[in-house]
């Protein structure tokens, strides 16, 4: 197989490669290229995988329900403040219910209920989400509030700012890493865990480490298992891994330069040439309609076609 970049550093090594940038030049370091490579993948990026509508970014946060709330905050990880769906879950099991009803305002009005129970719609108020009624103590009891969105991509460090796992004690929770982990790493730091082989999932977020000892670091039982030999350790909201198909690295390389190249091109040139760049991507990944699953069989509701008239049916079509 030909040569893929994995991490951060190795985006850098091909930029710098592709891009002839001196060596010894001083107006960005790599921390400053990475912020680049940021912009690029949220300018870019994003907005080309997040259009193909075929699950790029697309996530989702539970949070538990409260007897004395039906307001809960949009999760700070979604891109634009955008919601996808609003489910709740069954906390004993992971079953999902339907999504609830997005109500207008005006439709909030007439569907709000004062009395607690299971909530069935919600409207959205800037960065709130507002439920139809408080929810009941049988449903705190029972439901967390299951919000999908597409996940903000993680800030961009070099590999040195990250730390590699070289064994796990899953009867202690200690985790050995293969050398000191960086000094900003602490007893009670919030951790991301992630996986070395491509797609380099994100195995864990948010996870609070409780001691820290040269070159180990412990977790609970059940985070630490989350871990294995190889995988990597970042401070929270960070990665090592540009958060796109590793075959569109060179075109985000491409993009850096671009940009950095700005103050040499106008503005509409400058435009013109990204747009190329994403053109290019977009090939790449024989998008229009751009499925993501090919030869896939689609299923077709057709419950509201004014064709068919009581019962239910569900056609399956060849893409």
């Amino acid at each position: 197989m030909g040569y893929q970049l994995k991490t951060s550093d190795d985006l850098l090594v091909d930029f710098k490669r592709d891009s002839y940038i001196a060596a010894s030049q001083g107006n960005y370091d790599d921390s400053q290229l990475l912020a680049v490579a940021d912009k690029m993948i949220l300018q870019h990026v994003v907005p080309l995988l997040k259009s193909l509508d075929s699950g790029w970014y697309m996530d989702y946060t539970d949070q538990s329900l409260s007897a004395t709330a039906n307001t809960y905050g949009i999760p700070r990880y979604a891109m634009y403040g955008m919601l996808y769906s609003v489910r709740l879950v069954r906390t004993s099991d992971g079953v999902e219910t339907d999504d609830l009803e997005l109500y207008t305002d005006s439709d909030a009005r007439i569907h709000r209920n004062g009395s607690p129970g299971t909530p069935n719609g919600y409207e959205l108020k800037h960065n709130r989400i507002w439920l139809d009624r408080f929810p009941g103590s049988s449903d705190v009891s029972t439901y967390s509030l299951r919000v999908y969105h597409y996940r903000r991509p993680g800030r961009l460090v070099l590999t040195s700012a990250a730390a590699v796992v070289q064994s796990v004690n899953t009867g202690t929770g200690v985790v050995t890493y293969t050398g000191a982990p960086p000094s900003t790493f602490t007893s009670s730091t919030l951790q991301d865990f992630y996986a070395n082989q491509y797609p380099f999932l994100r195995l864990g977020a948010n996870i609070p480490a409780t001691a820290l000892a040269g070159s180990t670091q412990t977790f609970s039982l059940a985070n630490a298992a989350l871990l294995s030999a190889g995988s990597y350790v970042t401070l929270e909201d960070e990665t090592v891994f540009p958060d796109l198909p590793i075959d569109l690295y060179p075109h985000l390389s491409d993009l850096m330069a671009l940009q950095l190249a700005r103050s040499k091109s106008d503005a509409q040139q400058l435009q013109i040439e990204q747009a190329k760049v994403v053109e290019s991507m977009r090939n790449a990944l024989a998008s229009s309609p751009g499925d993501r699953v090919k030869g896939r069989k689609r299923k077709m509701s057709l419950l509201n076609s004014g064709l068919i008239s009581g019962g239910r049916r569900r056609f399956m079509v060849n893409d």
